[in-house]
């Protein structure tokens, strides 16, 4: 479909897909990164978002309906994607032993059609765990979702694991900024360390300690992607939650 330059922000469109199935939706926009329209869906003022590939057209409906929800807008947000780390063969010693992994693209795929990527703030921090085979993917997501990398934090455990090298003592979390006033969220706390000291859990779980650390640095509100349990004052998305 071609994209409609004369579509209207708070217009309620039936949104006609490539399959034939229909549906209503208010048009909140368009990204250009993910080339997906954003639409509220007018019954439970959710967001939801099609792929222009998907589309086969759009139809202004009338009367729309009024007033057009407020949305929160996330000022930070947390990623713990499930890295595709394979590795112990029968033995699966790898992270697929404990839930299902995801290719880098799949991973920026899901973030970004996840129910409240489209929530954003124009300026925000983001923080994603990397394990040490994917920093490279890790750089490369940060990018893909329209942020610029900036520095990183580490966690130490208080345990060492397995390493085909080194036995790994340690999880890297980047940090990034996106908006033409990157620092808005930034919290006034200038004691933040980079290095993190704490027990380790079950498996890829982080610990409470760094989403402590995250609070100092970063404002809110807060959303977790790939979360794996519910946090007080956060809104959680993930399979695990």
């Amino acid at each position: 479909m071609t994209i409609n330059n004369h579509l209207e922000k708070g217009k309620l469109y039936q949104i006609e897909y490539n399959n034939e199935t229909k549906a209503v939706g208010i048009w909140d926009g368009y990204d250009q990164t993910s080339k997906n329209h954003v639409f509220i869906e007018p019954q439970s003022n959710t967001l939801f978002a099609a792929h222009t590939s998907r589309l086969k057209n759009l139809t202004k409906v009338d009367p729309t309906p009024t007033p057009t929800p407020t949305f929160l807008k996330f000022s930070t947000v947390v990623l713990d994607p499930p890295w595709n780390e394979r590795g112990g063969g029968k033995i699966k010693r790898g992270a697929d032993r404990h839930y299902p992994l995801l290719k880098t693209p799949d991973i920026v795929r899901v973030i970004l059609q996840s129910q409240h990527w489209n929530q954003i703030a124009e300026n925000a921090h983001l923080y994603m765990w990397v394990t040490n085979n994917f920093l490279p993917d890790g750089l490369h997501v940060i990018q893909a979702l329209g942020f610029t990398y900036k520095t990183n934090f580490v966690w130490v455990k208080d345990k060492i694991g397995l390493g085909q090298y080194f036995r790994g003592q340690h999880e890297i979390c980047l940090f990034a900024t996106k908006g033409n006033r990157p620092t808005e969220p930034r919290t006034d706390d200038k004691s933040v360390p980079s290095v993190l000291r704490a027990e380790r859990g079950k498996h890829s779980a982080k610990p409470l300690q760094s989403y402590e650390l995250i609070e100092r640095r970063s404002s809110g509100p807060y959303l977790e992607i790939f979360a794996r349990s519910e946090r007080d004052g956060w809104t959680s998305w993930g399979n695990e939650v």
